[in-house]
């Protein structure tokens, strides 16, 4: 029980910063969204294999 509540304010907060992310990066080139993107994507898997046990 716990791990899927802890799982669920994990998505919780990865969805608040893919809307920030959203939100600072619209209206801008689509290249620069995109390398955006990326970046955020290689911070969250480096950051699920430090939390693995």
């Amino acid at each position: 029980l716990t791990k899927s509540s802890s799982t669920q304010s994990q998505q919780d907060c990865q969805a608040k910063m893919i809307n920030e992310a959203n939100n600072q990066y619209r209206g801008s080139e689509d290249v620069d969204s995109r390398g955006a993107l990326r970046n955020w994507l290689a911070v969250r898997f480096l950051y699920q294999r430090r939390s693995e046990p």
